[in-house]
C-alpha cells in the first residue's frame, strides 16, 4: 500500500542522476591533478560530479564539458552554500518527513498522472486528494479524485494503487531534484555539478578539471638481489 510518501518516492531515488567514470588522471609536480571522466547519459538524464565544498572554486574556474556527438550541452549547475530551506522553497511543492501520499497529489493538483493497480490503469488529472477517516467499519483511507481523459470525474482508493507516474518530464525533474537537493544536504563538506543532457536520445558526455592535490614528486632507489642483479624501483 501506499501510505506514504516516502514510499512513492523510493524509486526515484535510485536514478538521481548518472556517475561519469574517471578515464584519465594526471599528477603534477605543482601540487595540482587534472582529471578526465567521460560515460554516457540516458535520454533526459543528468551526471553529477561530486567534489569538497573546498575544491568548488577550482572546478568551476577549470571545468570543461562536451557532448561526444557534437550536440550541444543543455545545462550546467551546481549546489549552492543557501540554507536547505530557502533551496526548498524555490520549489512548487514541499515535501515534509512522512507526508502521506494524498497530501502531496493534493499540492499538484491539474498535473497528468497515470495509475496502475492490480486489475486496472488509469491516466487523467488530478483534481483533488484527501484522507477519509477512519469509522467503525473501515480503517483511514486516501483518496484520489482524477478527470478521466472522458470527462468522467473517478474517485480513486490510493490504497489499491500499485505505483503512479508523472508522464511531464519537467514535474519529473524537478521531483528528482526535490530528493538530491534533500540528500545532499546531510554533507555540509560536498558540493556536486550537475549535467543536464537533451531529452531526445542518449549520449557520451566527456568532464574535465583541475582541483588541487597533495604535491607528488619523484624517488627512485636501487635494490640489489643476493646475486648482485640491480633493480630499479620509481
Amino acid at each position: 500500500m501506499l501510505r506514504t510518501l516516502s514510499i512513492f518516492l523510493l524509486s526515484l531515488t535510485t536514478a538521481l542522476a548518472a556517475d561519469l567514470p574517471v578515464r584519465e588522471v594526471i599528477l603534477y609536480k605543482s601540487g595540482v591533478g587534472y582529471f578526465a571522466r567521460s560515460g554516457q547519459l540516458a535520454p533526459g538524464e543528468s551526471a553529477r560530479l561530486d567534489f569538497k565544498a573546498t575544491d568548488m572554486n577550482d572546478v568551476l574556474k577549470s571545468l570543461t564539458v562536451a557532448d561526444n556527438s557534437g550536440a550541444p550541452i543543455r545545462g550546467l549547475r551546481y549546489d549552492s552554500s543557501l540554507p536547505l530551506e530557502q533551496k526548498l522553497g524555490e520549489f512548487p511543492f514541499a515535501i515534509a518527513a512522512g507526508q502521506q501520499l494524498s497530501a502531496f497529489l493534493d499540492l499538484l493538483r491539474g498535473a497528468r498522472i497515470e495509475l496502475t493497480s492490480a486489475s486496472d490503469k488509469l491516466a487523467g488529472t488530478i483534481v483533488s486528494a484527501r484522507i477519509i477517516p477512519a469509522t467503525e467499519n473501515q480503517p483511514e483511507r486516501e483518496q484520489l479524485i482524477l478527470l478521466l481523459d472522458s470527462g468522467d470525474l473517478r474517485t480513486v482508493d490510493l490504497g489499491a494503487i500499485s505505483s503512479l507516474h508523472f508522464p511531464d518530464p519537467k514535474l519529473q525533474a524537478q521531483l528528482k531534484d526535490y530528493l538530491a537537493t534533500v540528500a545532499e544536504s546531510r554533507s555540509k563538506d560536498k558540493r556536486s555539478v550537475y549535467i543536464d543532457s537533451s531529452e531526445a536520445k542518449a549520449r557520451e558526455v566527456s568532464a574535465s578539471y583541475m582541483i588541487p592535490q597533495p604535491l607528488w614528486k619523484s624517488s627512485y632507489r636501487l635494490l640489489f638481489d643476493p646475486k648482485g642483479e640491480a633493480t630499479l624501483e620509481g
